[in-house]
C-alpha cells in the first residue's frame, strides 16, 4: 500500500473543534495524519504556549498525542472509530520543546471485534524516543 494523507471527514462540520485534529482551532494542535501500509504517523512542530517546564512540551500534550493518533489508526487501518478506554504513557526523555519536529506513529498491538490496543511511539528530530504509549 502506499502512503497517503488521511482525510479528515470532520472539516466543515459546525460543531467540529477537536483540539488534536481540527485545522482550524487556534490553540489546537492541527494534527494532520498519513498511512503508510499498517503505520499511522503525523509530524507535529511544538509551540511555547505548550510547554510545561520552560522548554519542554508538557506531559499532557504529549500524552494528547498519543491518544489523538491511536484514534485516528482506528479510523485509517482498521477502518472505525471509537473511543479512548486506557492510557499508559511511559515518558523516556524530556520532549524539548527546541528538537522537533516529532514524529508520532501508531501500529497495532492486539485488535479484536471491540476494542484494539494502538502502540505509539513519540520521538524528536533527532530519532530519539521521548515517549511510548498504547
Amino acid at each position: 500500500m502506499d502512503r497517503y494523507q488521511v482525510p479528515n471527514p470532520f472539516v466543515g462540520r459546525g460543531d467540529y473543534q477537536c483540539f488534536g485534529c481540527d485545522p482550524n482551532n487556534g490553540i489546537g494542535l492541527r494534527l494532520r495524519f498519513e498511512r503508510d501500509g499498517d503505520e499511522v504517523r503525523t509530524l507535529w512542530e511544538p509551540r511555547k504556549e505548550l510547554e510545561g517546564y520552560p522548554g519542554v512540551v508538557h506531559g499532557g500534550i504529549v500524552a494528547t498525542l498519543a491518544d489523538e493518533i491511536a484514534g485516528w489508526y482506528g479510523l485509517a487501518v482498521l477502518g472505525r472509530a471509537g473511543v479512548t478506554k486506557s492510557l499508559s504513557v511511559e515518558y523516556r526523555s524530556p520532549a524539548r520543546s527546541d528538537q522537533g519536529p516529532f514524529l508520532v506513529t501508531a501500529t497495532a498491538g492486539e485488535v479484536g471485534e471491540k476494542q484494539a490496543t494502538v502502540s505509539v511511539t513519540i520521538s524528536n528530530a533527532s530519532g530519539a524516543q521521548c515517549a511510548v504509549a498504547s
